[in-house]
């Protein structure tokens, strides 16, 4: 999913919360959770582990680089002059 600039702010100010962080540390349990139930898993188990770990990897990834995603969508300062004239 592509989060959109609001969706990104959001993000990158919920990671420098107490809520945020504690949001950070259940989503990497859950992650090495889904890692360990990998080394087991057998057949049609393995799909839906590999999904679990994907996802929790992919928000994980969103909420811990919403900062550098949201710098570099941002407008450059020349970007923003030559609109302005």
């Amino acid at each position: 999913m592509h989060l959109n600039g609001t969706q990104l702010q959001f993000l990158s100010r919920l990671s420098k919360t107490p809520d945020g962080l504690m949001l950070l540390q259940v989503l990497q349990a859950k992650l090495a959770e889904s890692d360990a139930s990998l080394r087991s898993a057998t057949g049609e188990e393995v799909y839906r582990a590999q999904g679990r770990a994907k996802a929790f990897a992919e928000m994980i990834d969103d909420l811990t680089k919403a900062d550098s995603k949201l710098t570099r969508n941002a407008p450059s300062v020349t970007s923003r002059n030559l609109r302005a004239a």
